[in-house]
């Protein structure tokens, strides 16, 4: 009777389960150019020193998340799985996020509202709009509250919306894709937000030009990284790229949280932005999936600047096995 009870739940909630979506069986294998993918990672001989840096200090919630995520990405490297059983928690989870944003989703004259928010394009991922980007985890949010927020990645403004209820200050956002910039003001210009400061700008390791890689229609995923290209849909643009520590030199800012997911490019934004991580200890929020490396070890590389942070990881409420595993860090 058991078995049957679970059958009937299984198939009510089938369009729950979590899957190996295209652009992670990329993220996973890579191709022939692509540097430290799962499988590599998987397969090198200080695996067991990766896995043990990562874990140690987590909580017990981001142990469960990683072992997750590392069993299922094992089952697809070693067996070819690509849909697996999520628990009943889980399926009522996911279940749960995609009903609100169906539900709350709407199309306007001017652009697209969930609840209180526009954007340009209708564009709103749980990680963001269910989740909130997890920026609820911090325990000291008036250190946030009182200094700015720089999100690294801003796509067309939807986390800069998100992240501008829990600041008085400002929300400076870098997005180079010109499409993107684009539509990113006319989100900010929807919601009528003094906050939200905008830069045609991207942030790496050093001040130059180069080219980004654009995914046509939408730039979503648009990267610098020639080696994780998985295929020719794209085309490309010439960008400038800065460093966060020249930028909030410049400005003379005071910075209480940082945001970065650059589709692969989160270490060299790293590289800098040490001085004003180093300086300022701002509350960080770093996606780590796009790589095996830096699933591994951002985390520890963070950790090693001996600055006091504590960690968590956290996965978006969405049915992907990697996408939009984020690093939360906190001093």
């Amino acid at each position: 009777m058991k078995f049957f009870i679970l059958l009937i739940i299984k198939k009510i909630f089938s369009s729950s389960l979590t899957a190996i979506g295209k652009n992670e069986e990329f993220l996973i294998k890579g191709s022939d150019n692509s540097k430290g993918t799962f499988v590599e990672i998987f397969n090198d001989v200080n695996y067991e020193n990766y896995k043990k840096e990562l874990c140690k200090n987590l909580d017990k919630k981001s142990l469960v998340i990683v072992e997750t995520i590392l069993k299922r990405v094992k089952l697809y490297i070693f067996n070819n799985k690509k849909i697996f059983s999520n628990n009943l928690f889980e399926m009522l989870k996911l279940k749960t996020a995609n009903n609100i944003k169906k539900l709350n989703m709407k199309k306007e004259k001017q652009g697209f509202r969930y609840g209180k928010y526009l954007l340009s394009r209708a564009h709103f991922n749980n990680e963001i709009f269910y989740d909130k980007y997890f920026i609820e985890e911090f325990n000291d949010k008036k250190n946030i509250r009182t200094k700015n927020i720089i999100d690294v990645g801003g796509f067309i403004g939807d986390t800069a919306v998100v992240f501008s209820d829990y600041t008085d200050k400002s929300v400076y956002v870098f997005e180079p894709v010109e499409t993107n910039f684009s539509d990113l003001k006319k989100t900010i210009e929807l919601n009528n937000s003094k906050k939200i400061i905008p830069y045609k700008l991207a942030l790496g390791a050093e001040n130059k030009e180069c080219e980004i890689n654009i995914y046509e229609p939408t730039g979503v995923g648009s990267t610098i990284r020639d080696d994780i290209i998985e295929n020719s849909d794209t085309v490309r643009e010439k960008i400038k790229i800065t460093t966060l520590d020249d930028f909030v030199e410049n400005e003379k800012l005071e910075v209480g949280l940082i945001k970065v997911d650059v589709e692969g490019a989160e270490q060299d934004f790293l590289r800098g932005a040490i001085n004003t991580i180093k300086t300022q200890k701002p509350a960080l929020l770093i996606a780590i999936y796009h790589s095996g490396i830096d699933f591994f070890t951002i985390k520890t590389k963070i950790e090693n600047l001996k600055l006091g942070y504590k960690f968590k990881i956290r996965k978006a409420t969405k049915n992907r096995v990697l996408e939009d595993t984020v690093l939360i860090a906190e001093a």
